[in-house]
């Protein structure tokens, strides 16, 4: 019998953060995290204050970024597709 199952082996999820994450967040993010995956989670934390906010997590291949950084960089996309003629002109609202 395999005790080391792939299914037993803890995933390793990346985690980019501001500031450090609490022991209450972190321990909840390590549960929901092993609940979605049906794995134990590891968690292997970084600071980098260039997010300015929000979380950033890359497990198995997947990248789950809700930074403060990558949503004004999308507004900014947006924004700069709306000014170059994606968007709606002369509405008359």
């Amino acid at each position: 019998m395999l005790t080391n199952t792939v299914e037993s082996r803890a995933v390793v999820a990346e985690v980019v953060t501001a500031y450090p994450l609490s022991d209450k967040t972190r321990d909840h993010l390590v549960e929901k995290l092993s609940s979605a995956l049906r794995r134990p989670v590891e968690l292997d934390e970084h600071l980098d204050p260039q997010v300015i906010g929000g979380i950033r997590i890359n497990v198995l291949g997947r990248l789950f970024d809700s930074t403060v950084a990558t949503q004004l960089h999308e507004l900014q996309l947006n924004l700069a597709s709306t000014i170059s003629g994606g968007g709606a002109h002369g509405r008359s609202d």
